[in-house]
């Protein structure tokens, strides 16, 4: 897969194992952590649905989020996708804080300090983790995204089968 073609790829669903088998994204899916990668990939295309806006960095976020957050401007510029850096980087930054929350006040000065990703920074940390927890409940709740949070767990928990494969629904 050439550099361009990454972001071709992404744009498409079902496309993991085109990219898995580029070498486009110089180790970064390595064996160790290739299965992660995948489920959680294959998660977020279930979760996210139809929310076709949020498609294109969460999946870049997915593929690069196990690379040190502080080569990721570098990585996304030689990868051609720094126009997606600042919310990759940003999702990827953030994620894994969430179940950290103890309290509303500490929910809603996190919820005030990432407003600008909230949505696929909250999708993200579904897919990665497979299950909602009590705190993305809790940010879902505090930040008015309930119904939202609701239809992505929705489809996380029940995807539908058509012919082809999972639904989009």
């Amino acid at each position: 897969m050439l550099r361009g073609e990454l972001r071709g790829a992404i744009s498409r669903p079902g496309a993991y194992p085109s990219i898995a088998s580029a070498d486009i994204l110089g180790g970064v899916l390595s064996p160790e952590i290739s299965d992660h990668i995948r489920a959680v990939y294959e998660r977020l295309e279930r979760t996210a649905g139809d929310e076709h806006e949020l498609a294109l960095p969460l999946r870049l976020a997915v593929l690069v989020h196990e690379e040190p957050p502080a080569r990721l401007p570098a990585f996304l510029e030689r990868l051609g996708m720094s126009d997606l850096a600042p919310i990759v980087i940003e999702v990827i930054g953030a994620f894994g804080r969430l179940w950290k929350l103890s309290s509303d006040q500490e929910a809603v000065t996190f919820i005030d300090s990432h407003r600008g990703c909230l949505v696929a920074l909250l999708l993200f940390e579904l897919a990665h983790e497979g299950a909602p927890t009590a705190s993305m409940g809790r940010i879902a709740r505090l930040a008015g995204l309930e119904r939202r949070f609701a239809r992505w767990v929705n489809r996380l928990e029940h995807p539908v089968l058509s012919p082809g494969g999972l639904s989009r629904s």
